[in-house]
């Protein structure tokens, strides 16, 4: 595993854990576009529910990080629909997201 994507996977872990909530509460996706994944396809409320995006070097970095998060406790969908997709998204799961 390469320094990039340890550094992808601590922040993601320490901001969860700042932000608060189980693991298994939080989403972890991959896509093209993180922002249009996160507020149009997941409905995230941009103002109220935690949420962040990191870009990894390619798909198959952006699939490792994705899998050890999912190993980590994290929910999510474990295959991305777009081979070019290396945006690595989360957000806590309320509500009124969708996954």
């Amino acid at each position: 595993m390469s320094q990039v994507e340890d550094n992808i996977i601590e922040a993601v872990l320490r901001y969860a854990a700042s932000k608060g909530g189980r693991r298994t509460q939080w989403y972890v996706g991959i896509a093209k576009d993180p922002k249009k994944a996160l507020f149009k396809v997941h409905k995230v409320p941009k103002n109220k529910t935690p949420w962040m995006y990191k870009f990894a070097f390619d798909i198959n970095e952006a699939i490792r990080i994705e899998d050890r998060l999912l190993r980590e406790g994290f929910d999510g969908d474990k295959f991305p629909s777009d081979r070019k997709a290396n945006g690595i998204y989360v957000y806590r799961k309320t509500g009124e997201t969708r996954e």
